[in-house]
């Protein structure tokens, strides 16, 4: 493919829509020596525990429409007098699990009340894990090493390693960059999962209809759509390949459409409507679950995302996704896959700033923000010199009779895909469509 020219190019649809943020006091959670200190002026619940589940990595549910502020100070406290601390009259359970998370369940009545998934903030890096690669014929020592495989490529001779802690995972680092048999040596970094869609107080907006249609055969371009797992709506169900999960069975509710089901519907708005003449409706969308049902995956699982989709015949692939770091195997499989010709459009993340999300950062890769009408960046939206394309902030999903909504620059790098594919499909050469797409786009106004 070739080199990607970093001028910002831009896709003007729709008007995106502002997202609010928090800001944050200080919380300092050391799991290792199981102490907590902190000082927090007037943190409502849902800000504090998106902090909690960032410093501890536990996934955390909460009642839906619980109310707490918490404006507390302390230090060196045990974690179960913290949490009494912070959460106030609120009741609290955490469950630890065999192999995944602890979970925290806070709650006003009873535990089963706790069903909405907090996220956390930022991606981070997972410190008790390191990924490696081994030369042909080396071999790993994981019992020297003390450590526990929980996941591996084939293909690559790749392995993610976890250990008991962040101090173990440093002092086997050593090792290994010394092991002649080890080809790389790396971090692991968490990929936090994306929020799904949110209701709009409207039971249905006209003119949501597709405008294009699947035909029976296919035998158009194959979209490795790598997120969540999808729900298959009536009428869409022609454009999906059978799904393919990497993280685990996913849990799929029948009243909200996930963030997958999200962006496969961006994706198809986009393809409807840059479709150049062309005939977009043997495109294919194959969904590739890197989540399951944890709140987050992670740049390991993403790399067997990416293969997975590359091994079932994807042309272009939409990483809704991102994470502050992106560590050398991802690079690796990226710059190889984008060098055949695969087209790569990710998100470049909703904070907002200009430091350089991941996989968007990377060279063969498209970085999409999100633009408004009139071409300008939305103000949550990260801008700086690592963008390459602006495109609608949000999507609207018709599910169920009732709309919902999703913004961002998932969805917009869900619309650049669809458009690209559209022009896949009319015939225009792979190392063409960044170029074509910049001549259909108008420049945005503002860039800084």
């Amino acid at each position: 493919m070739a080199v990607v020219n970093r001028a910002i190019l831009v896709i003007t649809f729709l008007l995106c829509i502002a997202g609010a943020t928090h800001a944050a006091d200080s919380l300092s959670w050391n799991t290792n020596k199981a102490r907590v200190t902190a000082d927090v002026q007037n943190w409502d619940l849902i800000t504090l525990l998106e902090n909690v589940g960032t410093a501890t990595g536990w996934e955390i549910y909460v009642e839906p429409k619980t109310r707490h502020q918490a404006s507390v100070k302390f230090k060196e406290r045990a974690p179960g007098e913290a949490l009494r601390m912070l959460l106030g009259n609120l009741s609290y359970a955490l469950l630890p699990q065999t192999n995944a998370p602890s979970k925290l369940y806070v709650f006003r009545n009873t535990r089963n009340d706790a069903t909405q998934l907090v996220r956390r903030k930022k991606s981070g890096k997972l410190d008790k894990e390191l990924i490696i690669t081994l030369k042909p014929g080396g071999n790993l020592d994981t019992n020297a090493l003390g450590a526990k495989v929980t996941g591996k490529i084939d293909k690559l001779n790749a392995y993610r390693l976890e250990f008991k802690d962040a101090a173990a995972a440093e002092e086997a680092r050593k090792k290994l960059e010394q092991d002649e048999n080890v080809d790389l040596v790396d971090s692991n970094y968490d990929i936090l999962r994306p929020p799904d869609s949110e209701a709009l107080s409207m039971s249905a907006i006209p003119g949501l209809d597709l405008k294009i249609k699947p035909n029976e055969s296919g035998g158009g371009p194959i979209i490795g759509l790598i997120d969540t797992a999808i729900q298959k709506q009536p009428g869409r169900e022609g454009f999906y390949l059978p799904g393919i999960s990497v993280g685990g069975d996913a849990t799929l509710f029948g009243d909200v459409p996930s963030h997958g089901t999200a962006m496969a519907e961006a994706i198809l708005r986009g393809l409807g409507m840059l479709k150049d003449g062309g005939d977009v409706s043997g495109a294919r969308i194959l969904p590739v679950d890197i989540y399951g049902d944890a709140a987050s995956s992670s740049t390991f699982q993403l790399v067997q995302g990416i293969l997975k989709a590359l091994e079932n015949d994807a042309r272009i692939l939409n990483l809704s996704l991102g994470s502050n770091a992106g560590n050398e195997l991802l690079r690796r499989v990226i710059s190889e896959a984008a060098s055949q010709g695969i087209l790569f459009f990710a998100a470049a993340g909703n904070e907002p700033t200009t430091t350089p999300t991941f996989p968007a950062a990377y060279e063969g890769v498209l970085a999409v923000t999100a633009v408004d009408r009139s071409g300008n960046i939305a103000p949550y939206a990260n801008r700086g010199s690592f963008v390459d394309i602006g495109a609608p902030g949000s999507v609207i999903v018709p599910y169920n009779g009732q709309s919902f909504v999703v913004m961002g620059t998932s969805p917009a790098t869900a619309w650049a895909t669809g458009a690209a594919t559209a022009l896949m499909a009319s015939g225009v050469p792979t190392e063409s469509i960044p170029g074509k797409m910049g001549n259909l786009m108008a420049p945005p106004s503002a860039q800084k």
